[in-house]
């Protein structure tokens, strides 16, 4: 489980950089290679020299593969899972706290084609109903019942 709401977390995560990107084809290649390197996908984590052991068990990565599969393999006795799967929790809850915060600054900056998520008066008036014309979501100061000038 904790496997799990880790990866969707480090997906979100990628997902949500795309708001600063034009293509999200370069950092999908860096996480891949980042997480198949350090997760112990390539090669088990046990097999890393010790001076990258502290780094290793430091980052989230290990918690996708290396953890799961040792545990299941009998390498790490179920004794000791309530800490890895609080370590993976605990990532899984920092990645998510820096998702929804970067998703909080994109919504800000982002200005998508058409402005700012906000219906125009004179498109809501000429497109929908005039009650949503005259709805809360018209920026205009006097209800729209027409379109702008020329």
């Amino acid at each position: 489980l904790g496997a799990l709401i880790l990866s969707a977390a480090i997906t979100t995560l990628l997902s949500i950089t795309l708001m600063w990107t034009l293509s999200g084809d370069g950092a999908m290649m860096l996480v891949v290679a980042v997480v198949v390197f350090f997760s112990g996908q390539a090669v088990p984590l046990p097999l890393f020299p010790d001076w990258l052991q502290s780094l290793v068990s430091a980052l989230p990565f290990r918690g996708l593969i290396d953890i799961p599969f040792r545990l299941y393999l009998g390498h790490i006795p179920a004794a000791e899972a309530p800490p890895l799967l609080a370590f993976q929790l605990a990532w899984s809850g920092a990645l998510i706290l820096l998702g929804r915060t970067l998703m909080a600054h994109g919504r800000r900056v982002l200005v998508a084609q058409g402005g700012r998520g906000r219906t125009p008066c004179w498109l809501a008036s000429a497109t929908a109903s005039p009650s949503m014309a005259a709805s809360s979501r018209c920026r205009c100061e006097v209800r729209c019942s027409t379109a702008p000038r020329s």
